[in-house]
């Protein structure tokens, strides 16, 4: 029975369907007083944005467990999303400290300096979680955003292709790596990885904007006008689009 609500749990988890995780977890939680389904409870709380919940679970943890990290890392998430960016950054120092080896805390370590701009700390601490684990599509992705903060706009493309390469669903890179070969004057490679971007999310109206301003800027007037007039149909009042027309008219 128990294993039953944990496979129920994990199958709705996956797929953030956290209203019906916790439902599971706290059945399984009932029979069995496991870390890793309290754990859980509290993350689901976390997903549904009872920060307040969610606190109160993982602090209960952290008592059961004062060794662990993973309760410590997770108040870290929390406050992080509260916006306490003090404390956020004191517990996810913490989980790291009790395992340097957190893949996940060296990630959330670099959210945090990025949210503080602070590109070249959240670099080292993407690329320490990368040597980890270097599958880490969301990672490459965010390391990608760094390099593009920083000017190294080439380190960013190869990080983009990377994100893309593990993780097909991982579109934001595609566009991404669009905007940095606009950036670049690269038109035609751009409407690439545009291209493939408005097939997978067709009603993106900032990508059919930029693809018009590439076909724009490859003098194919006509093309650019057909993207502009897609925009348009969905949104009339779009004044980059509107003012675009006006100038291939």
């Amino acid at each position: 029975m128990y294993e039953d609500f944990i496979m129920e749990a994990e199958a709705h988890y996956v797929n953030g369907q956290y209203k019906e995780a916790l439902h599971y977890f706290e059945k399984a939680y009932a029979l069995k007083q496991d870390n890793d389904s309290l754990n859980y409870i509290g993350c689901c709380h976390l997903g549904l944005s009872d920060y307040h919940s969610a606190i109160d679970v993982f602090r209960k943890l952290e008592e059961i467990s004062p060794d662990w990290e993973r309760p410590i890392f997770n108040l870290g998430r929390v406050f992080m999303k509260m916006g306490k960016y003090p404390k956020a950054l004191d517990y996810l120092k913490r989980a790291l400290a009790l395992n340097p080896e957190s893949q996940d805390s060296l990630y959330y370590l670099g959210v945090y300096y990025c949210k503080m701009k602070q590109y070249e700390v959240a670099l080292e601490y993407y690329q320490k979680s990368l040597s980890i684990d270097y599958q880490q599509s969301e990672t490459h992705l965010n390391l990608g955003m760094c390099f593009i903060q920083l000017s190294k706009d080439e380190e960013a493309i190869e990080e983009f292709e990377l994100a893309y390469s593990m993780d097909m669903t991982c579109t934001e890179a595609l566009y991404d790596k669009g905007l940095t070969l606009i950036r670049l004057g690269k038109y035609q490679k751009a409407l690439e990885c545009l291209l493939l971007f408005i097939d997978q999310r067709p009603t993106e109206e900032e990508a059919m904007l930029d693809i018009a301003h590439c076909f724009y800027n490859l003098d194919d007037w006509e093309t650019s006008k057909t993207w502009v007039t897609r925009l348009l149909d969905l949104q009339p009042q779009h004044d980059l689009g509107n003012r675009l027309l006006k100038r291939i008219s």
